[in-house]
């Protein structure tokens, strides 16, 4: 079950796309094994990098976790992983930039926190891919 400030979950999680960078929680989601956040980017989009920025204020919640893609919202593909221990944020400076070693073609893409809790980040920026000229 997800926490609802924002009137409905896709109200609620449009808050990681608001564009403001503040160290807070953009979203929330309730105590559970590893919740997730996702966007629709609208279409099948070639996805260079994710970045993600923390919230300041309990950031060692969100410290190992992946990017999922997908075509049809139903069948995901791993596409890259953070597994290390180290804390990030933004105001801090340290960001996470999850870079792949190739673009992945995704209409969806989902940020999963891999261990039960809560997952609130601040903000989540997805870029696609540079077409060559």
């Amino acid at each position: 079950m997800r926490i609802v400030r924002s009137g409905t979950p896709e109200a609620d999680a449009g808050g990681a796309n608001k564009g403001q960078i503040t160290g807070e929680a953009g979203f929330h989601t309730e105590f559970e094994p590893d919740p997730w956040w996702q966007v629709d980017l609208g279409g099948e989009e070639a996805v260079e990098r994710v970045v993600v920025y923390n919230r300041m204020e309990f950031r060692e919640r969100c410290i190992k976790m992946s990017v999922f893609g997908s075509a049809d919202g139903v069948d995901w593909t791993l596409c890259g992983t953070k597994l290390d221990g180290d804390l990030f944020g933004y105001v801090d400076g340290w960001l996470y930039v999850f870079r792949v070693s190739s673009p992945f073609s995704a209409r969806f893409v989902r940020l999963g926190m891999i261990r039960e809790g809560f997952l609130h980040l601040d903000e989540v920026e997805v870029y696609g891919a540079r077409k060559a000229v």
